[in-house]
């Protein structure tokens, strides 16, 4: 039986970030080697991308003016959000940071911490997408300690999917955002979809 990774470890601190998107279609790619920062041409190809992981990069990115900015370097979605910020390792992520405000000897530790946090949280929300989770829904995986697709494919004990849906209702009820608990099948369906995709470490 898997382990729970029940709440959030020290890497990935919580944070609140925007809710409300609907659930989204699932994601489908014939490509599943694993890999770590590094992107391979070709390993996104002939996806049936979900809405969430194909729409607006404001789905996940909360900062408005951090939004704006990537939409300028055509970072204008969640896909292309991951390819930049775990597709290229160090430097893609020191670009996705300096784009969301964190400028070297400008920007306070204080303020640089919350902005690369801020970046990992959403780098975490577009790799989850590409499961069929809603934005809100990967935000829910987040609090419960799930942060990217081979931590979710973990799951494939069905007992442990209903595990994870559970702690998922906990989260959402926590939130007031009972609507968006998913069900036992729905999680089942992300972790199939969490096998088919690239795996990513950032």
């Amino acid at each position: 039986m898997v382990q729970a990774v029940g709440g959030s470890s020290g890497y990935y601190a919580y944070q609140s970030a925007p809710t409300g998107a609907a659930p989204a279609a699932g994601y489908q790619t014939s490509v599943s080697p694993y890999q770590s920062d590094a992107y391979a041409g070709g390993a996104y190809a002939s996806p049936s991308v979900s809405m969430a992981a194909s729409g607006s990069i404001s789905a996940i990115v909360g900062d408005p003016k951090a939004a704006s900015r990537f939409s300028m370097f055509m970072i204008n979605s969640p896909e292309r959000l991951l390819k930049v910020g775990a597709g290229f390792g160090v430097v893609g992520r020191g670009f996705l940071n300096l784009l969301a405000g964190n400028v070297p000897l400008f920007t306070s530790s204080a303020q640089s911490a919350e902005i690369s946090h801020n970046v990992r949280t959403w780098l975490s929300s577009a790799d989850l997408v590409r499961t069929g989770a809603s934005p809100t829904h990967a935000l829910l995986l987040q609090d419960v300690g799930v942060w990217r697709a081979q931590d979710l494919a973990l799951y494939v004990n069905p007992a442990d999917q209903a595990v994870l849906a559970s702690r998922l209702a906990g989260a959402a009820a926590a939130r007031g955002l009972g609507q968006f608990t998913p069900s036992a099948q729905m999680v089942g369906a992300w972790v199939q979809m969490a096998h088919q995709v690239t795996h990513y470490n950032y």
